[in-house]
């Protein structure tokens, strides 16, 4: 494995870890301002967030058999391109009941 191979590596880890913790962190800052701006009550968005926690727990499930079925490296893009895409959307999308 050569330098550049270790860096990538590197940063994928660096971004996997962020973008998870990260992920949460705003989104619960965000809860109050959410309510306002979908004209919600506070129960619906907590709500998300409860679903939020049972996909992750949902998933963990999964990620394994998949790893060991299509590889480490697959399973991981696969995963990071779907946070990344469903992070997308969230942010698009104009209702809390899309």
């Amino acid at each position: 494995m050569n330098k550049s191979q270790k860096r990538n590596i590197l940063f994928l880890m660096t971004a996997m870890f962020f973008l998870g913790s990260s992920a949460t962190d705003i989104y619960i800052s965000s809860l109050p301002e959410m309510v306002r701006a979908f004209h919600a009550s506070a129960t619906t968005v907590n709500l998300t967030l409860s679903l939020y926690s049972l996909g992750i727990a949902f998933a963990v499930l999964f990620v394994g058999e998949f790893s060991g079925k299509f590889g480490r490296r697959a399973t991981l893009l696969y995963g990071v391109a779907t946070f990344s895409i469903a992070s997308l959307l969230i942010a698009v999308i104009p209702i809390i009941y899309g």
